[in-house]
C-alpha cells in the first residue's frame, strides 16, 4: 500500500485498514458499520461523496454536514478525498478514502483511483459536491466496473465559472461526461436555471435542495471562548469567506474605507486565499491596520460571528453563500451583495437582510452604515432572518429532502434492474 500524505488532526478515529490493488488508494480507513443497518435486515444504502478536501469551503461544509446527519438506518455513507485535508466535523463511522490529487499532472492517476475506489466500496449512490469534482467521476465511471447512480451537484454560476480559457476547457470535459449522470442537483433556484441553460442535458433531470444548516451545533460552537480580545464598544464587521477573486474581498476594503469616515468600526477578515497578499497591501494603503484583522482560517469562527454587529458578503458570483446563513442563524443582520444567485433567495432585502448590486463599493458602505446607524432596524432583521433561516435550511428542513431523493433514485435503478 502507498504511504499515505502527510497526517493531519481529525475530528473522528483513524484506523487503518489493508487496500488492493496495493497503489490504488492512498490513506484509506474503515469503520465497523455493522450497527447501522435497519431493524428490518434490509441494508442501508451506500453513498460515497467525492470531494476535494473536507476544510475551508461551502460545497465542502455542505458534505460535512450532510455525512454527519443522514439516517444510519437506512444509508451508510463513505468519503472519498481529492487531498488528505480534513478540518469540517466528520462522523466517526464514514470511511475515508484519499486519492492523492496533486493537481493537472496527476489527473489520469487520479481518475484511475477513483475508478478503483468505487469498485472497492461498491456504493449505491455516487454524489459529486461541485462541478469540477464532475469531471473526475465522470471519467472514473467509465471505466468502474460497478455502476452506481450518480448525482451530479453544482453550487456555483456556470456564466463565470467558464468564462476563462481554463474554464472553457472544464465546460468542454463535463459536456462530454455529464450525459452520464442520472440527477443533477442545484442549492439555489436561479442556479438551477442557468445551470440547465448551459447544460442540456440536466434539462428534466435536476433538483433543487438548499444547504442543510446544524443550527443547534453553530449556537453551540458559538458558545466557547474567543481566544482575542473584541472590542464591543465599537460595531465590529465580520467577513468570511476564501480570498479568491470572485468573492471581491477588494471591495469589502473599499466599502469599509468609507465606513470608517462615519463609524469607529472595526472588520474581522476570516479565510485564507491567493488574494491574501493583496488585501493585506491594500490594507496598508488605506491606512486600515489599526482597524483591520486579517485571522485567517479557524475551524470555530462562530464565538467572533455571534459579537459581530452584523456581517458582510460581497461576492459576484455564489450558489448558496453559507456565511450567509450562518450568520442569519446566529440572529446577526447581513449586508450582501445580489451575487448571482443566492443571496437573493435567502435575504428579502430591508426586511431580513440589505442587498447591494455586485462590485460597487459605495453601494455596500452605504448600506452598512444605515444598519449602523439603526439599532431598532437591526433588532427586526435579527428575529426576522434567525426565524426564516430555521425554518427553510435548518435540518428538519434540508436532511429529508436529500434523503428523499437518494431513496428515489436507488428505487428508480433497482425498478429498471428488475
Amino acid at each position: 500500500m502507498l504511504s499515505s500524505e502527510n497526517s493531519v488532526t481529525r475530528p473522528y478515529s483513524r484506523r487503518s485498514t489493508t487496500v488492493h490493488p496495493s497503489d490504488s488508494i492512498v490513506g484509506a480507513h474503515s469503520v465497523d458499520l455493522s450497527a447501522s443497518h435497519s431493524s428490518s435486515g434490509s441494508p442501508p444504502v451506500r453513498v460515497l461523496l467525492v470531494s476535494g478536501t473536507l476544510s475551508g469551503g461551502g460545497a465542502e461544509r455542505f458534505a460535512s454536514t450532510l455525512l454527519q446527519h443522514l439516517n444510519r438506518a437506512r444509508f451508510q455513507p463513505s468519503l472519498c478525498l481529492f487531498r488528505d485535508e480534513i478540518a469540517y466535523p466528520l462522523a466517526a463511522d464514514v470511511e475515508v478514502s484519499t486519492l492523492g490529487h496533486r493537481g493537472p499532472v496527476s489527473a489520469r492517476r487520479t481518475v484511475r483511483r477513483l475508478a478503483e475506489t468505487i469498485d472497492r466500496i461498491q456504493p449505491d449512490v455516487v454524489i459529486s459536491i461541485m462541478d469540477y469534482l464532475g469531471m473526475f467521476v465522470g471519467e472514473a465511471l467509465r471505466s468502474a466496473r460497478s455502476q452506481p447512480v450518480w448525482i451530479a451537484r453544482t453550487s456555483n454560476n456556470p456564466k463565470f465559472l467558464f468564462h476563462s480559457f481554463r474554464g472553457r476547457c472544464r465546460k468542454q470535459w463535463l459536456k462530454r461526461v455529464y450525459p452520464r449522470a442520472d440527477m443533477f442537483v442545484a442549492n439555489s433556484h436561479g442556479l438551477s436555471e442557468c445551470f440547465q441553460t448551459t447544460f442540456a442535458c440536466a434539462r428534466g433531470r435536476m433538483r433543487v435542495l438548499l444547504n442543510p444548516i446544524d443550527i443547534n451545533r453553530i449556537e453551540r460552537l458559538s458558545q466557547a471562548e474567543w481566544p482575542e480580545v473584541i472590542d464591543t464598544d465599537v460595531p465590529n464587521l465580520f467577513y468570511s469567506a476564501r480570498l479568491k477573486a470572485h468573492k471581491r474581498p477588494d471591495v469589502l476594503l473599499e466599502a469599509f474605507r468609507i465606513v470608517r469616515q462615519h463609524s469607529q468600526a472595526k472588520l474581522w477578515i476570516c479565510g485564507e486565499g491567493p488574494l491574501r497578499g493583496k488585501i493585506e497591501r491594500l490594507v496598508e494603503k488605506y491606512d486600515l491596520r489599526p482597524h483591520v484583522r486579517m485571522i485567517g482560517f479557524r475551524e470555530n469562527i462562530f464565538p467572533l460571528l455571534k459579537a459581530a454587529t452584523l456581517a458582510v458578503a460581497t461576492s459576484d458570483y455564489e450558489g448558496l453563500p453559507n456565511n450567509v446563513l450562518e450568520a442569519q442563524a446566529l440572529g446577526i443582520p447581513v449586508v450582501s451583495t445580489r451575487s448571482s444567485f443566492g443571496p437573493a433567495e435567502i435575504i428579502q432585502h430591508g426586511k431580513t437582510g440589505l442587498l447591494t448590486d455586485p462590485g460597487e463599493p459605495d453601494a455596500v458602505a452605504r448600506a452598512i452604515i444605515r444598519l449602523l446607524s439603526d439599532d431598532e432596524l437591526r433588532a427586526d432583521m435579527s428575529i426576522r432572518a434567525q426565524q426564516g433561516v430555521r425554518r427553510k435550511f435548518g435540518l428538519e428542513a434540508t436532511i429529508p429532502r436529500w434523503e428523499a431523493l437518494l431513496t428515489e433514485v436507488t428505487r428508480a435503478t433497482e425498478r429498471a434492474a428488475a
